[in-house]
């Protein structure tokens, strides 16, 4: 092949930006896996303060209510390592950022119809929450996050990466240089 003859061009690449390679969503779930980190950790070692953010008399906190935040604290940090996981570009993981959003998207919905079966229906008084620091501190941006999963996951597909990033075009690219 010579390199003036037009015919013997490479074949097209793709050229992915900042949203189809991935990276947005990748550098979204080192963010997140920050969050979690220090979230989880404030909960484990000042659950009192915490809840104090949240509940309508912080003064009748006790040690069984710290203990369920602490709890709480060990769930959270219990989500970094899917995050983690799905960061790096490799064969699969375009379906696995895909899946940790869908599975965290779910758990996020839960906790939104609990919180707002707690703070609606069961009332301020019998679950010991006040709704304007659930709305504020819990219920909107947790409500704020699922909406953008939901969006990320039904209109920007694309934004997990393609496939060709986790090698599979690479080797056929590698093929077809060698005939």
């Amino acid at each position: 092949m010579s390199t003036s003859d037009p015919t013997s061009a490479p074949p097209p690449t793709t050229n992915p930006t900042i949203l189809t390679s991935g990276l947005l969503l990748r550098t979204l779930f080192l963010l997140e896996a920050a969050l979690n980190l220090s979230m989880g950790f404030v909960l484990l070692v000042h659950p009192t303060s915490t809840l104090a953010s949240l509940i309508a008399h912080p003064h009748i906190t006790t040690t069984s209510t710290a203990s369920l935040a602490q709890w709480l604290g060990a769930l959270v940090l219990g989500l970094v390592p899917p995050l983690l996981q799905a960061v790096p570009n490799g064969p699969g993981q375009v379906a696995r950022r895909r899946w940790v959003y869908g599975a965290f998207a779910w758990v996020e919905l839960v906790l939104i119809a609990v919180w707002a079966w707690q703070v609606g229906a069961v009332g301020e008084r019998r679950s010991g929450l006040e709704t304007g620091k659930m709305l504020s501190t819990a219920l909107g941006p947790v409500a704020v996050t699922l909406g953008w999963r939901v969006w990320v996951l039904g209109w920007r597909g694309e934004w997990f990466g393609l496939e060709e990033e986790e090698g599979k075009g690479g080797r056929q690219r590698e093929e077809k240089k060698r005939q």
